[in-house]
């Protein structure tokens, strides 16, 4: 089937917002469904990420309402880039039939979102909860929708879960571990103090004066006390030998 400008300009955007919404669906799945990503993401920036959550939560939300819109409840449906608006135009029932099915999917979304992300209504308290499960059914469905207007349309098969750079919410994640086990390497145990792959050279003292010696090494498991004490020690040694040096 051929489009107009018109249509053309619609399923460029819906396509583009669908990808979107599956991007952000992807991240939300790879950061926030396994407790041992939560328990990475409570260690490093607890309250943080908990804002990221509800933003990438609340915005996945509002994607999946604005494109499933009934174009009725508008006051120009023709100004409305929704999957409804453009069924309309291209009058195809089987496209119109597909959005019929699936409509009981996106209704506890778009009534969330109506009453509580759009709003802040008393009622939204009685809604039906909206989780992990309900975001991917209707996430599939958007996808499902959009794959029969391609074949309408003769438009090609998008790779909607490919063109929003997936991984990254993995590869942060990756980054986080690291830097929990290199924190939990330093700071295991409370009185520990985990020093550098290099030994360190501890200086040492004597009537001939200050020498460096490689093969005396510092005790790995000295309280942090005594590594302080140490350390003290040896600035004092270090300190003495130059303020009793004979001048040149």
């Amino acid at each position: 089937m051929r489009m107009d400008d018109e249509t053309r300009e619609i399923y460029d955007f819906l396509w583009r917002e669908v990808a979107f919404v599956k991007g952000q669906s992807i991240i939300l799945e790879q950061m926030f469904s396994e407790n041992e990503s939560i328990d990475v993401l409570n260690k490093t920036a607890r309250t943080a990420f908990k804002i990221i959550f509800e933003s990438l939560r609340d915005s996945t939300i509002m994607g999946v309402s604005r494109l499933t819109d009934d174009h009725r409840h508008t006051r120009d449906n023709q100004n409305y880039y929704t999957l409804k608006n453009l069924a309309n135009r291209l009058c195809n029932d089987d496209i119109t039939k597909t959005i019929e099915e699936t409509e009981s999917v996106f209704c506890p979304i778009r009534a969330l979102r109506d009453q509580q992300k759009a709003h802040s209504d008393k009622a939204a308290q009685t809604l039906t909860p909206v989780f992990k499960r309900e975001i991917e059914a209707a996430v599939l469905a958007l996808i499902n929708i959009m794959r029969v207007v391609e074949r309408v349309l003769g438009e090609p098969a998008m790779p909607y879960g490919r063109m929003m750079m997936p991984g990254d919410g993995a590869g942060l994640l990756e980054v986080l571990k690291h830097e929990v086990d290199a924190r939990n390497h330093r700071l295991e145990g409370a009185n520990c103090w985990y020093y550098p792959s290099e030994d360190l050279i501890s200086a040492q003292y004597d009537q001939t004066g200050l020498r460096l010696d490689p093969t005396k090494k510092l005790d790995r498991s000295m309280s942090r006390p005594e590594v302080l004490n140490k350390a003290w020690e040896l600035l004092g040694a270090v300190s003495e030998h130059f303020e009793n040096k004979p001048k040149s």
